[in-house]
């Protein structure tokens, strides 16, 4: 019995070696990603000689076979099934039975199956690059690895190894700790405004009255209506560690610089650091728990500093639909003043095509004065964005943007004898050229007009900015 076994097995062994390929459609994560896509591969399927002697069981297995291509699982594993418990050892009934299981998502049932393929055939390639894709699915990223390392190295079509090569760094990218990211932004900048002097030449000062006239007396403005250049240039790192399945650390660092080609009393400086923990729950809702840490320098002096927190959460209401809202608290140290902020956020992007995507945003906020003699530090803000995003042609993409903040100030000012009230309207166009994965070109235009009860705080301006910018 057992020789005539045996002899069997190496009938339907040698059979196997000579079988031809099959087309098969299945899912293969994309390179560098999570995600997975549907792709059509070659792959050998080694669907062996069928070793059911009877007429009626070929045609009991066509029909499971059918069934498992009108894509309907459940009935062709039971087919299949069936078919099994009279021909335990047919390598094609274990093959469908594995592939059924998989669809059916049963991927230990899965890969029992495959495994009976390979006892009768031990170079059924095709039923090893399934049962490391059942490792995948369950997540055992170092026995899935392992097979598809083993068997890229057969000789197997060019399409096959890419498949294989993107599962390769889909694992990596599970298995790996740190992950390090960032951009390097050079620009100039040309500012028509760069004092932001208000439109009127004259101010009426209510609070202080002429002792002559007894009329409120006229102050001349002694801004300097200047237009000017100024480059920039900014660093942003980003390093992510993963903790646990779905916990990450995350640590970022933005360096930023902006220098006028005439006057440096007005260079800007900025340094800000995030750490946070960030958690997935349940594949679609990440929160960031972060902290916010920044200090900003005018010129080479030390011109604000602050420090809270500052949650992140979003949520993937669906494929083409993403929601986001963020708290942020903060102590602000200006000069010779004290504040805090809370500020709520709330972010939609919308998918509409592949080309097209709507963002909206906006923002409630609201600053507390906790020590200084200025009036215009308490404040409520309303701020609403919103922008579509174009991509005209692959490296071309367009973004306009409008923008809309109002402010209202809690104390009264007194000079003008009122509480200040501004209004703020801004367009926004930005123009991206990709010109390779790692270099991109951005030009910038915007319009600011800025609308206040108080006569010196009103102004316009246009700016117009070109940056470099590499991505590492």
């Amino acid at each position: 019995m057992k020789l005539l076994f045996f002899l069997l097995s190496m009938h339907v062994f040698l059979i196997a070696s000579s079988h031809t390929t099959k087309g098969v459609s299945y899912e293969v994560p994309s390179k560098g990603s999570l995600k997975k896509q549907h792709v059509v591969e070659t792959i050998a399927a080694n669907e062996t000689a069928q070793v059911m002697p009877k007429e009626d069981q070929k045609s009991s297995y066509n029909e499971a076979k059918l069934l498992f291509e009108k894509k309907e699982y459940q009935q062709a594993y039971d087919a299949f099934y069936k078919l099994f418990e009279k021909n335990l050892q047919d390598p094609n009934i274990n093959f469908y039975l594995g592939r059924s299981a998989y669809m059916l998502k049963d991927f230990e049932l899965a890969i029992t199956a495959y495994e009976r393929v390979l006892m009768i055939d031990p170079n059924a390639t095709r039923s090893k690059l399934e049962i490391a894709k059942c490792y995948f699915e369950l997540k055992e990223y170092k026995k899935a690895q392992n097979i598809f390392l083993e068997t890229i190295k057969e000789n197997m079509p060019v399409n096959v190894k890419q498949n294989i090569e993107m599962y390769l760094s889909a694992i990596n990218s599970k298995i790996q700790t740190n992950f390090f990211s960032g951009s390097a932004v050079l620009g100039i900048n040309y500012d028509t405004n760069i004092n932001n002097r208000a439109n009127d030449d004259t101010f009426t000062i209510s609070g202080i009255i002429d002792s002559i006239t007894n009329q409120p007396i006229k102050a001349a403005n002694s801004t300097k209506d200047e237009a000017g250049f100024a480059h920039q240039e900014a660093i942003s790192l980003n390093h992510m560690y993963n903790f646990a399945e779905d916990v990450n650390i995350k640590n970022d660092f933005v360096l930023f610089s902006k220098s006028l080609i005439k006057d440096h009393t007005k260079d800007i400086g900025l340094i800000q650091y995030s750490p946070a923990l960030s958690v997935v729950y349940n594949g679609k809702i990440l929160v960031d728990y972060a902290l916010l840490f920044d200090q900003i320098w005018l010129s080479t002096k030390p011109l604000l500093s602050d420090y809270g927190i500052y949650p992140k959460l979003k949520y993937m209401y669906s494929t083409s639909t993403i929601l986001g809202t963020t708290f942020k608290y903060q102590k602000k140290f200006l000069d010779t003043s004290i504040s805090e902020i809370e500020a709520l956020e709330f972010t939609l992007n919308r998918i509409y095509s592949k080309d097209i995507m709507f963002t909206f945003y906006t923002q409630l906020y609201t600053e507390k004065k906790l020590s200084s003699n200025l009036t215009n530090i308490n404040q409520d803000m309303l701020n609403i964005a919103l922008s579509t995003s174009y991509k005209y042609m692959p490296t071309l993409t367009f973004t306009p943007k409008i923008q809309w903040y109002d402010k209202q100030y809690k104390e009264e000012d007194p000079f003008y004898l009122k509480k200040q009230q501004d209004n703020e309207y801004q367009f926004l166009f930005n123009t991206t050229y990709s010109y390779s994965k790692s270099m991109l070109m951005s030009l910038d235009y915007m319009y600011t007009d800025h609308i206040s009860n108080i006569p010196s705080w009103e102004f316009n301006k246009h700016a117009v900015t070109a940056n470099v910018i590499l991505l590492f």
